[in-house]
């Protein structure tokens, strides 16, 4: 079986550009897979964005939460007017992510997912 690639992807047409985050988030030291995607990858992205309208659409099962923070703020801050759009699952930190758009949309068979806060610490001392 192939194994999917992230999808961060960026298109531009006239005025409005189309963010997709289709993945889990996760910093770039701390990548599991190459389905991860890092604020790095999707804040360089957005520096490539000229339009006035970015639309993001989300299906992301969520992640660590720095990263999450880092893109929702670098979506708050761009000049373009947000949009986001959850296709299927916008969880965990993926849900803070979602609430960047001045205009939130979910399909009717999307699902939001928002928990405490949880981690996990492993080793010996």
């Amino acid at each position: 079986m192939k194994k999917m690639k992230a999808v961060y992807q960026l298109n531009v047409k006239d005025d409005r550009a189309e963010l997709y985050i289709y993945g889990d988030i996760a910093s770039d030291a701390y990548k599991w897979s190459n389905t991860d995607i890092s604020a790095n990858d999707i804040i360089n992205k957005l520096n490539e964005v000229h339009a006035s309208n970015i639309d993001v659409f989300i299906n992301s099962y969520g992640g660590e939460v720095a990263e999450g923070l880092a893109i929702y703020n670098a979506l708050k801050r761009h000049y373009a007017k947000v949009t986001t759009y959850v296709d299927g699952f916008a969880c965990s930190i993926a849900s803070v992510i979602a609430m960047a758009g001045s205009e939130v949309l979910m399909a009717p068979t999307a699902v939001m997912m928002i928990h405490n806060p949880l981690t996990i610490a492993i080793g010996d001392s």
